[in-house]
């Protein structure tokens, strides 16, 4: 979401995409709904490690209207190291020069990424999850611990954090109709390109319910977070028994 930028092509088109970031690692989220889709919700960074950066404190900080704890305190409530935290915040401050993000910038930024589909509700949705103080805007620090969490948070944070998405009214359960508002945004945001393809709701609503019944062990019609993450857990070892991948 925030880093350098280049342009690519788009599958089978032969036509350049609208500019869209360099990233050297992407955090990726795997919706239990949508199979081999795989939704980069949050990335960042540069692709080189520029030694002549200046520390956190030091990068421009007289324009911004708010400004971020030290390094040393954002370095105890994350797993990034300074180096790693200056980096972050330099892309950061290239997109948001005031030092945070709206709800309208980031679905602006999220739409970067999606261009062919309609981010608006998967942005939305993203952005409530990070503002963790429910004010209306993302600092810096409620991005880095998020950042933080998907990429190198443990096995529990991350399910927690996909369950939180799909659970939108933060009931601390799921149900059919939570997971279909989700699976019919992911296929407005990825337009064209979607696998399966788009059809038309009535064909979501048919994959939700055939996923949530795997899903609902014991057929209440309610998921809870146990059984989300012992699904999510079976499909990511199958997943890597596929590829392969040591378990």
């Amino acid at each position: 979401m925030f880093g350098v930028r280049k342009r690519i092509a788009y599958p089978n088109t032969g036509q350049a995409s609208p500019q869209k970031p360099v990233i050297p690692t992407i955090t990726y989220i795997s919706i239990p709904l949508f199979g081999e889709c795989h939704c980069a919700l949050l990335d960042w960074l540069v692709d080189t490690i520029n030694p002549q950066y200046p520390d956190l404190d030091e990068l421009d900080l007289q324009a911004p209207r708010y400004v971020p704890a030290s390094l040393d305190i954002l370095t105890k409530t994350t797993r990034f190291s300074r180096r790693e935290i200056q980096l972050i915040y330099r892309s950061f401050k290239q997109e948001c020069p005031t030092g945070i993000v709206t709800a309208e910038k980031f679905r602006e930024l999220y739409s970067q990424f999606f261009p062919l589909g309609d981010a608006s509700y998967f942005a939305r949705q993203i952005f409530q999850l990070m503002d963790q103080d429910m004010d209306g805007s993302v600092t810096f620090e409620e991005y880095l611990v998020v950042m933080s969490m998907l990429s190198r948070g443990s096995l529990d944070e991350k399910v927690q954090w996909v369950f939180n998405l799909y659970d939108s009214n933060g009931e601390g359960q799921l149900t059919a109709e939570k997971l279909t508002d989700v699976a019919v945004s992911v296929y407005e945001m990825l337009g064209s390109y979607t696998d399966p393809p788009w059809i038309n709701e009535t064909t979501i609503k048919d994959h939700v319910a055939r996923v949530f019944s795997k899903m609902d062990t014991n057929q209440d019609g309610i998921v809870t977070f146990t059984e989300f993450k012992e699904f999510c857990i079976t499909v990511s070892i199958r997943e890597a028994r596929l590829r392969g991948a040591p378990l």
